[in-house]
């Protein structure tokens, strides 16, 4: 599936949106309406427009790639209202890691491309607990700016706490890429609070017994299965009514696959 990640600040800071293949004809439902300023294209080739409904002006068509500040590539900084698929294409090669505000994946999140010498620029400083390297060899630091005591390196996995592998809990200020490296064979899938990907959203790699830890119990109306086969469940640790299995693909509105919207404690692979 394609898909584009736009950023409200410069540099892929601050809150983020993910758009699908379907496009998003009105950011004003993600209250993201004239505040992109970065946008990373994963995979698909990709339309910006002025106004909502794809009207206005069409500022530029975006490939796979990083974009770090829109204005480079001639689209006006916050001034964005929709965004189309033009057509599809292969996935770019970007390193990336996320790091998570508590163990085991869940809290707040932060997609990190090339590095981040700043972490107080996201309100990450500090709050790193768990992390998924999806592809690329990173070093962490305690300090801004890559200084301080350098932790361990990470290469592609899931580390569901880093005190596991020498990096201390909420004390991560800087990370950087030193190398490149193949991607990360695992499974994904992607829930959201509201109908067609909007609202927040939640990453999971492996299974999640109790999404009350991320904010999510039962607030699940739709979900993107990047890989992998997943089953809910109505309750917490796996139990309660167990609903049908999704595997890849956009499910925009989860009743019409029989899964009860908002409704969901539970989640893991099948």
């Amino acid at each position: 599936m394609d898909e584009v990640i736009i950023f409200q600040h410069i540099n892929f800071q601050g809150i983020h949106h993910h758009i699908f293949t379907e496009g998003d004809s009105d950011l004003r439902r993600t209250a993201f309406n004239d505040k992109t300023s970065s946008a990373v294209v994963v995979s698909g080739k990709w339309d910006f427009y002025q106004h909502i409904n794809f009207g206005g002006t069409k500022y530029a068509t975006l490939g796979p790639g990083l974009y770090s500040d829109v204005r480079q590539h001639n689209i006006v900084n916050d001034a964005v209202s929709s965004v189309k698929l033009n057509s599809t294409s292969t996935s770019a090669k970007i390193d990336e890691i996320v790091i998570f505000e508590h163990i085991n994946f869940t809290g707040i999140h932060h997609h990190i491309f090339t590095q981040d010498q700043d972490l107080r620029r996201s309100g990450f400083n500090d709050k790193t607990s768990s992390v998924l390297v999806k592809s690329g060899i990173w070093e962490f630091y305690r300090d801004i700016r890559f200084e301080g005591p350098d932790y361990n390196i990470l290469g592609p996995g899931m580390y569901g706490n880093v005190r596991q592998h020498n990096i201390v809990n909420d004390a991560v200020s800087s990370l950087d890429l030193i190398s490149v490296s193949s991607k990360l064979n695992s499974n994904e899938i992607s829930l959201f609070e509201r109908l067609n990907f909007t609202g927040k959203h939640h990453h999971i790699f492996t299974q999640d017994k109790d999404l009350r830890r991320s904010g999510m119990n039962n607030k699940v109306s739709s979900v993107v299965v990047d890989s992998g086969n997943w089953v809910f469940y109505g309750s917490i640790n796996f139990d309660g009514k167990k609903y049908d299995m999704l595997g890849p693909g956009l499910y925009s509105d989860v009743r019409d696959y029989d899964i009860i919207n908002d409704a969901v404690s539970s989640v893991r692979q099948e």
